[in-house]
């Protein structure tokens, strides 16, 4: 990992960049991110460093300002605009500004409207730079597969263990209509057709996945192509998403999906506040 780390701060350092962000989610992504940082600070320390991401206020002050420039606690599309920007609001801290005593409970972004988020622009990207398989690094493998996308955001649960909605608040879903017109744009610009959703629950709306899955199997239809995709999804009974619908789930593409499956017990699950049933789970 040490070798790796130098190799990436040496490029970042040789690019110059005003800032450079990193995102951190899980612990067992913390030691890298803090190698990173330090290595680029020892390397560059005029670059800004900045750190977002579900864990960015706790890690960030655990790392120290020595090393980091700024957090952004909460959504990150607003807060990195206006620090790029010069526009320092809420949810953008440095060490002047962030208040010790708000323990971990900082002023957050304001929260994002996701129907109103453009598309990531990709033309300046090295497709053929990336593996396909990042399990699987060998020359053979080379150039993007897939991209991400998001078609929701937080969840329409709220389950005792869960920090979801407290994160990130209210569930929003964009149409279904939307999110085809996406993954079909970076069809027609890019030749991408592999698609993995970084939902919490894409499932959350069925009337948007609904329309969602008209739209793809109408445009493989008229275009005689077929895209791939995979998703998280909640658990859903049998009358909410009967077998004809996942016939149609599957003629559109889906092709894995990942289930939080914490019991197999009908109890259990009602005292962690799940809404499924185990029976729900074997359907």
């Amino acid at each position: 990992l040490g070798d790796i780390v130098e190799e990436w701060t040496d490029i970042i350092a040789e690019a110059n960049p005003k800032f450079f962000g990193i995102s951190v989610q899980f612990l067992r992504s913390q030691m890298t991110a803090k190698r990173l940082l330090q290595s680029l600070k020892r390397k560059a320390s005029h670059i800004q460093t900045v750190l977002g991401g579900s864990a960015a206020e706790y890690f960030g002050l655990e790392l120290g300002w020595d090393i980091l420039d700024w957090i952004i606690v909460g959504e990150g599309e607003h807060g990195v605009e206006n620090l790029i920007n010069g526009n320092i609001n809420t949810g953008v801290y440095n060490k002047d500004t962030y208040n010790p005593d708000w323990q971990l409970e900082a002023p957050r972004t304001p929260k994002v409207d996701i129907t109103a988020v453009p598309y990531p622009d990709y033309s300046d990207f090295s497709f053929n730079e990336y593996p396909k398989d990042a399990y699987e690094l060998a020359e053979n493998t080379m150039g993007v597969a897939s991209l991400f996308i998001e078609g929701t955001r937080s969840c329409i649960f709220d389950c005792k263990f869960c920090n979801v909605r407290g994160e990130f608040g209210v569930y929003r879903s964009r149409s279904g209509s939307a999110i085809a017109t996406e993954m079909i744009h970076y069809y027609e610009t890019y030749g991408v057709t592999d698609f993995v959703f970084v939902d919490n629950i894409l499932n959350g709306v069925l009337k948007n996945l609904v329309e969602m899955v008209d739209c793809l199997i109408d445009y493989y239809e008229k275009n005689n192509v077929k895209f791939i995709w995979s998703a998280y999804f909640a658990i859903r009974a049998k009358k909410q998403m009967p077998p004809e619908m996942w016939d149609r789930l599957r003629a559109s593409g889906l092709h894995h999906i990942k289930l939080g499956i914490e019991s197999g017990s009908t109890a259990t699950l009602k005292e962690m506040d799940k809404k499924y049933t185990k029976e729900d789970l074997l359907y």
